[in-house]
């Protein structure tokens, strides 16, 4: 049985059940770290971490189904069109490797092979996964069942060495980042949990202070940099906003404010037209970090 170490609270059921199942199909000596949250302000995480004998795989969990089509940039649950969770996962085991060749004792020297290696688990109970026209067949997707085997005969395959005198660091690293304390805050309101989100965005379930559900819509500055200062962008787009919603075609909104902790400026919608603050059900605050300076 592997070693399960939680870090954080699990989002939905099936997020527990996939790590309990590694641990119980895992050897002994792999580790897995479950609600793994990561250092920078992007507010990155990871549902699971798993550290074998030569890799280390982030993975996201997805309890989608019962018949999920892989393809490219969407995936299909029915007749509904899902961002490819592989995109977000895959930008989460780079900043893991990035922050690992940093901080992990050994590990930047082990070569330039990519031993971080990004996946998907889907853990639907009676799950069928198709494969769509333009579906990469070198992405790692695995059914829960067979996820175990799969991460096995990867780490096994492997061509280099093994992580060697670099795995203990890994993992003292990987321990040691600070868990979280309650639920993570961006200005007045509190993430739930995170969004399936397209490309580079980011998107939190969210509540406002009186226990109002929002969604909050973030962007990296990179997203924005070639374009200029997304604060400036921002801005015009709440002048904007408002000056439709005078003529009562739209929600008005309050002008967007820097978040200091997570560096963004946010934009909060508001329902109703002019003059009200009614606040609509589901409504979405635009975000996009601040550049420094």
């Amino acid at each position: 049985m592997a070693d399960l170490r939680v870090k954080g609270e699990y989002v939905g059921p099936g997020e527990q059940r996939t790590a309990e199942h590694l641990a119980a199909t895992l050897p002994s000596d792999w580790v897995i770290f479950a609600g793994r949250k990561l250092p920078g302000p992007n507010r990155d995480d990871a549902d699971l971490v798993v550290v074998g004998k030569s890799l280390v795989f982030v993975i996201e969990e997805k309890a989608w189904g019962p018949t999920v089509v892989v393809d490219d940039n969407n995936w299909y649950v029915g007749s509904d069109a899902r961002p490819n969770p592989l995109n977000r996962v895959g930008q989460v085991a780079r900043i893991v490797a990035g922050t690992l060749k940093q901080r992990a004792d050994g590990y930047k020297n082990l070569g330039s092979a990519r031993r971080v290696v990004p996946a998907v688990i889907l853990s639907h109970p009676r799950l069928q996964i198709l494969r769509g026209r333009n579906h990469d067949e070198r992405e790692h997707i695995w059914a829960l069942t067979e996820a175990a085997d799969a991460l096995v005969a990867l780490d096994e395959q492997f061509p280099g060495s093994g992580l060697g005198v670099a795995r203990r660091p890994v993992i003292t690293y990987l321990d040691d980042l600070p868990k979280p304390y309650g639920k993570p805050t961006l200005g007045g309101y509190t993430l739930e949990s995170r969004l399936a989100s397209a490309g580079q965005e980011q998107a939190w379930s969210a509540t406002d202070s009186t226990g109002e559900r929002l969604v909050l819509k973030c962007y990296p500055s990179a997203a924005f940099g070639a374009h200029g200062d997304p604060g400036e962008f921002l801005r015009r787009e709440y002048v904007a906003v408002n000056r439709v919603a005078d003529l009562g075609r739209t929600w008005r909104a309050f002008p967007p404010f820097k978040d200091d902790s997570g560096s963004l400026f946010v934009v909060p919608p508001l329902g109703g037209t002019t003059g009200t603050t009614k606040r609509l059900p589901e409504s979405s605050l635009a975000c996009v970090p601040a550049l420094q300076g």
